[in-house]
């Protein structure tokens, strides 16, 4: 009787096996057929992998024949990672009708300007006009080092619109350097600042963080630094593939993989994975910001953070800010809460967005108003640390991205119809052609 059942059993389980295999072989062949001509991986990390793998350049033979890593403005560091090329700009010309003397007359001369666009890098790979020297020049009150991704950088406004830029204007006599990355995250902000940083001796040194920046240094390793934690210690060690003829020799993409089972596995990790690397990086910039804080106090530097959160945050987003301010707090370490800031200007421009609104894409970065509201957020943490001196607190108005940008005091509508100096400047996202710096700006008299 048992041996009947057994026999009976047996051809139910050859079907269920057999129904299995022809669900799975239709599968992968609807998933072959859905991702022809993309890539498919586990990960995030997988699919980089192959797409540098494939768009290495080779001949007719397959043969590589350039090993160099060129997109816009990016590079490959063999220690760093992805960072900046030097001596990138994207720049277009202007002539324009501005005053100018003329036997002791203001009369109006035509100039030429550089409209500095969303990048432009100077030989030392900061996102300046200008050069700086190694040792900050007597004539400065204060120099600021800054870190950060995309934001730092001022993507979508001009450059010269960007909230570092702004705040070397809303600081007197300061120098600030920018040694922003974009898609880049903390990791490339701690290896940017002990191996590059450190070289130009600035007195404040400040991390722009993104949330999101806390799950990129797990992201793709042809593109990150190679960072080692032993003993409550952080270290920068050589990278997996230090340059792009490393990866080309010792990477193989598989041979054999299903993209049935590489799909479900995508789809665990982008649910799952977010998560879990949001919580390892808070963990890992927590051991980044003591190491960071030792290091700017034996150099005589103070160690800041300005804190970013990107337009239409979710509910994972707002609880990592939040663990982010905790965390800070906690390692007593002076940050700017660009949320609280922003929320308290909220019904004075609610006529202008903070953020950079593109049709059919909706909110991107800042807007021109966004990083200057940033800049005299973090002017004004600056101040009541007693890192730099007090001075004017601006209302920003701007009505197009590449316009002037006017900083109007507070109090000075009363000045300006009494018929006094309202103190009123201007400022434009160009510089004079050949300049070093930004050169044409304006101050209003009435």
């Amino acid at each position: 009787m048992r041996l009947m059942r057994k026999r009976r059993v047996w051809p139910k389980v050859v079907l269920a096996g057999m129904t299995i295999l022809v669900v799975f072989l239709l599968a992968e062949i609807v998933f072959r057929i859905a991702y022809r001509g993309m890539q498919i991986g586990v990960d995030a990390n997988e699919i980089c992998l192959k797409e540098f793998w494939r768009q290495l350049p080779n001949d007719q033979d397959g043969r590589i024949t350039n090993f160099t890593y060129h997109y816009r403005n990016l590079r490959i560091d063999p220690l760093i990672g992805l960072t900046v090329m030097p001596n990138t700009t994207h720049a277009d010309p202007v002539e324009l009708v501005v005053p100018g003397t003329q036997n002791s007359r203001v009369v109006p001369v035509k100039k030429k300007f550089l409209l500095y666009r969303e990048f432009h890098h100077n030989a030392q790979g900061l996102s300046n006009v200008e050069s700086f020297s190694a040792r900050k020049p007597l004539n400065a009150s204060v120099r600021i080092a800054m870190f950060g991704d995309s934001f730092t950088c001022g993507s979508q406004v001009p450059l010269l619109f960007s909230f570092p830029a702004l705040l070397q204007e809303l600081i007197p006599q300061s120098e600030v350097l920018n040694f922003c990355v974009l898609s880049t995250g903390i990791e490339t902000m701690y290896a940017r600042y002990l191996l590059e940083g450190r070289n130009y001796s600035p007195d404040i040194v400040v991390f722009n963080v993104l949330v999101d920046d806390l799950a990129r240094p797990f992201g793709c390793p042809v593109l990150k630094p190679r960072l080692t934690l032993l003993n409550n210690t952080m270290y920068i060690g050589p990278r997996q593939y230090p340059t792009l003829k490393d990866f080309h020799e010792q990477y193989r993409p598989p041979v054999l993989e299903s993209y049935a089972l590489k799909s479900a596995a995508y789809a665990y990790s982008v649910s799952s994975k977010y998560r879990e690397d949001l919580q390892k990086g808070l963990e890992l910039f927590g051991v980044m910001i003591d190491d960071v804080s030792r290091v700017a106090r034996q150099d005589n530097a103070t160690f800041m953070v300005s804190l970013i959160q990107g337009p239409n945050p979710t509910p994972l987003d707002a609880e990592y800010y939040n663990k982010l301010k905790t965390l800070l707090s906690k390692k007593n370490v002076v940050f700017f809460d660009s949320l609280a800031y922003f929320e308290t200007k909220r019904q004075e421009y609610r006529n202008q967005s903070f953020w950079y609104i593109e049709e059919g894409q909706g909110l991107g970065h800042y807007s021109v108003i966004g990083n200057a509201l940033h800049a005299q957020g973090v002017k004004k943490t600056l101040e009541r640390a007693g890192l730099a001196r007090a001075g004017q607190e601006y209302r920003f108005t701007n009505f197009e991205n590449e316009g002037a940008l006017w900083l109007i005091p507070y109090q000075s509508d009363v000045r300006l119809l009494q018929g006094k100096d309202a103190g009123v400047r201007v400022l434009f996202p160009y510089a004079e052609l050949g300049a070093t710096k930004r050169t044409y700006s304006a101050q209003i008299e009435v």
